[in-house]
């Protein structure tokens, strides 16, 4: 018996200086080297498609937290001819060159400039948990070209996590977007004290959005098999009830985004459900189908409340010189169209949306 506990004890002994070693080596890690921030900037060229160049690495920790914090990167569209050009012939060099000449990518005027950027996540939420949960995030003064993600400049002023006086959590985003002012809040629910917290987003999840004269309200639901649900929006225009929506949206092979769910015109009755695919990387491109119960065409007439909003929207955030086609076509069945069951295609154009039977 007794040398059985002597076992265990040596046993525990070691594990836990073994334990004590890895901590060590992880609160000793990071820094801020030219390694961690060549690392950082490759991420980022690989998940966004923007090369990066961090002018003030400032330090990335692993333990007890994974976090990174960084000012004045700036973001580059690479030419895509270009990239190839010098991609063939990096691979016609032998090994031992290859690497030494840099891509062609020039930061002299970015596509994007960010003044300030920090996030951290608690280093055992990353490895074990099954919920993702971030200790802070604080965007600062994120500028992006015309033509880099709308055909109008961006202005992001600020992404942050603050709190109302009564201790609500929430991420809170402001910037402008061409003319216009925008402002968006989600609510987050908050783990642990206010001294040490942590934040994820809710079963279901409030948020609330303006820009212009329009006000945008529903609940976010984290989906399990990856994408998200929104449910309960209510698009206001001036004040009045313009749409009725809930629906998920899922990242598809090739980035498409595909958008499935119901709608209803709150004006004249329209509704029904739709299945949609959103091509972001192209002015835009959508595409699928609509069956509705009923459409009532006063809905969609120029002078509706829709039309209007939908007018609206339009001009703030679609390219009016996007090429349009037949990708554009949102096929449609209507068991009540008039009185009559329709089948054909909506066009949407940029005051109305035209119906054509087939």
């Amino acid at each position: 018996m007794k040398k059985w506990l002597s076992r265990l004890t040596k046993i525990a002994f070691f594990m836990f200086a073994l334990i004590a070693i890895v901590i060590t080596v992880l609160f000793n890690m990071g820094g801020s080297s030219d390694t961690l921030k060549g690392a950082i900037e490759e991420y980022i060229m690989q998940s966004s498609g923007f090369a990066a160049s961090i002018q003030d690495f400032q330090k990335m920790t692993f333990f007890p937290n994974i976090s990174i914090e960084m000012s004045n990167i700036l973001l580059e569209k690479p030419d895509p001819k270009a990239m190839k050009a010098w991609a063939g012939a990096e691979s016609e060099k032998p090994k031992e060159e290859q690497g030494k000449t840099p891509p062609p990518i020039s930061f002299y005027k970015p596509d994007a400039a960010i003044d300030y950027f920090k996030i951290s996540i608690g280093f055992w939420d990353v490895g074990l948990g099954k919920t993702r949960k971030i200790r802070d995030i604080h965007l600062k003064n994120a500028n992006f070209r015309a033509g880099s993600i709308s055909h109008k400049d961006v202005m992001i002023k600020t992404l942050n996590i603050d709190e109302t006086p009564e201790g609500q959590s929430f991420l809170n985003l402001e910037g402008r977007w061409g003319d216009e002012d925008f402002i968006a809040r989600m609510d987050l629910k908050r783990i642990g004290s206010r001294t040490n917290p942590k934040y994820t987003i809710s079963e279901e999840s409030p948020f609330e959005a303006y820009v212009s004269n329009m006000e945008i309200t529903g609940i976010v639901r984290p989906r399990t098999m990856g994408g998200i649900h929104i449910k309960d929006v209510k698009v206001l225009h001036r004040g009045e009830k313009v749409l009725k929506t809930t629906f998920s949206l899922v990242r598809d092979i090739g980035n498409i985004i595909e958008a499935k769910g119901n709608f209803e015109i709150p004006e004249h009755g329209s509704n029904g459900v739709f299945d949609w695919q959103l091509n972001p990387y192209t002015d835009v491109k959508l595409s699928g189908s609509i069956e509705a119960e009923k459409i009532n065409p006063a809905d969609f007439n120029a002078n509706s409340k829709f039309s209007k909003a939908w007018k609206e929207w339009n001009s703030i955030f679609i390219n009016p010189n996007r090429k349009v086609d037949d990708s554009d076509n949102i096929s449609i069945t209507v068991k009540d169209f008039k009185g009559q069951t329709f089948k054909g295609r909506a066009d949407i154009g940029e005051n109305q949306v035209v119906f054509t039977e087939q």
